[in-house]
């Protein structure tokens, strides 16, 4: 009878320490959502921008999906060749009047497809933070406007594709052996358009640096 007790307590001790143990090299992927923000500055000139700056930012519903491949380095630590699609449903508008003609910069919707670099160590076993670096392949929205005194008013909208760098800081908590949820900030830097193309004087001295932000809660799965 104590033989099948002790039996029994080890087969419990082993599925517990299972369950528990360290994820081994393998795909995985997942689905993220939270809440998107920008942020904005001016690399205007005073000699071109006479009046005070005006920024306005504000922020939306940020969502994406991506997928990995873990591979083991050392106990412990892993690192994961990435690939991701991020929408981030913010906006953002700056401002300036210059010679008597206000002009103005709106941002849209930031949409991204991003290839990183993950490196994530393990504190306990459940546990874990982890970094990401690497190139956003982004694609914003964006409107210019010009107008003066005398009711002369300028439209243009424009969509615009670069590659920006991108980061992202996290931290994953590990439900199964297979279920982790994740909590991470996304940072993607430097979307900039002067405000006018027309005028190179201009292009040259104003403008705005974009920078889109995340704080994303995911949901993982590995195979």
């Amino acid at each position: 009878m104590n033989s099948k007790k002790i039996l029994l307590a080890s087969l419990i001790l082993m599925s517990c320490a299972s369950a528990n143990a360290l994820p081994q090299s393998g795909p995985y992927l997942g689905v993220t959502a939270g809440y998107g923000f920008s942020n904005s500055k001016s690399d205007g000139s005073s000699d071109y921008q006479q009046d005070k700056n005006k920024i306005d930012n504000s922020g939306g519903f940020a969502s994406g999906i991506f997928a990995g491949y873990n591979i083991q380095v050392v106990d412990g630590f892993y690192i994961a060749p990435e690939v991701q699609y991020l929408n981030i449903n913010s906006k953002t508008s700056y401002s300036y009047k210059s010679y008597g003609v206000k002009n103005s910069l709106s941002y849209g919707s930031t949409n991204a497809v991003i290839f990183d670099a993950k490196l994530q160590m393990y504190v306990t076993d459940n546990f874990s933070i982890y970094g990401k670096f690497g190139a956003a392949l982004t694609r914003s929205s964006y409107q210019t406007t010009q107008k003066d005194d005398y009711n002369w008013n300028e439209n243009h909208n424009y969509n615009e594709s670069k590659t920006n760098f991108y980061y992202a800081l996290g931290a994953s908590y590990s439900l199964t052996d297979q279920w982790a949820l994740n909590l991470e900030y996304d940072h993607i830097n430097g979307i900039k358009k002067p405000l006018t193309e027309e005028d190179q004087n201009r292009a040259v001295h104003g403008g705005a640096t974009l920078e889109s932000q995340a704080v994303l809660l995911g949901l993982q799965y590995t195979f």
